[in-house]
C-alpha cells in the first residue's frame, strides 16, 4: 500500500461539520486549490475546496444558509418543517396546538430552538412513515426525550383523559 493509497483511506473517513469526503474530484479552482466531492447530512453531494472544508470554513452544501447551489434549501427538508412546527406548537399563542403544548408549559430545549442544525443532527433524518414524538408527553423537546415513532406509537403516549358521566 502506497502512501497516497493511505492518506486516501484516511481522508475518506473523514467528517467535517455537515460534510463527509467522497472523493478527491480531480479538478482544481482556478487558483490551483483541491477540489473535493463531499456528501452534506442533508443527503446532497457537494463540490467545494479542501481547505474550506478541513478549516470550517465550509460546512455544509449550503443548507445552513437555506440554499444549496442547486436551488434547493434546507426549507424543503421535511425535518425543517418538523422543527418549525414543534417551535410553533411551544412559543406561538395564534396556533391551534399551543394549548396542548406551550400553555402546558412543554417547550424546547434552547439548543434545538436556535438552531435547526443541532435539530437535525441530533435527531438524523425522519424515517418515512415517522413522525416527531416526545417519550414522556408532559417532558419538554430535548434530545433524550424525544423519538420518531409511527403514529400508532403516538396514539398510545396520550395523556389520560378523565371521562365524566
Amino acid at each position: 500500500m502506497s502512501i497516497l493509497d493511505v492518506y486516501n483511506t484516511f481522508i475518506q473517513t473523514m467528517k467535517y461539520n455537515l460534510l463527509t469526503y467522497i472523493k478527491d474530484s480531480q479538478k482544481r479552482t482556478k487558483h490551483g486549490h483541491r477540489q473535493w466531492v463531499c456528501q452534506c447530512d442533508c443527503g446532497s453531494v457537494h463540490v467545494t475546496k479542501a481547505q474550506s472544508v478541513i478549516s470550517g470554513a465550509t460546512k455544509s452544501c449550503g443548507c445552513l444558509r437555506g440554499e444549496k447551489e442547486t436551488g434547493l434549501s434546507v426549507r424543503n427538508l421535511r425535518e425543517y418543517r418538523i422543527w418549525i412546527d414543534m417551535k410553533t406548537r411551544c412559543f406561538n399563542q395564534n396556533s391551534r396546538a399551543f394549548k396542548y403544548y406551550g400553555a402546558r408549559g412543554i417547550t424546547v430545549c434552547d439548543s434545538w430552538k436556535k438552531s435547526f442544525l443541532t435539530f437535525f443532527k441530533e435527531m438524523g433524518r425522519c424515517p418515512e412513515g415517522l413522525t416527531l414524538d416526545r417519550v414522556d408527553n408532559d417532558g419538554n423537546y430535548e434530545p433524550s426525550n424525544c423519538k420518531w415513532s409511527t403514529r400508532y406509537e403516538q396514539i398510545h403516549n396520550r395523556r389520560k383523559k378523565l371521562h365524566v358521566a
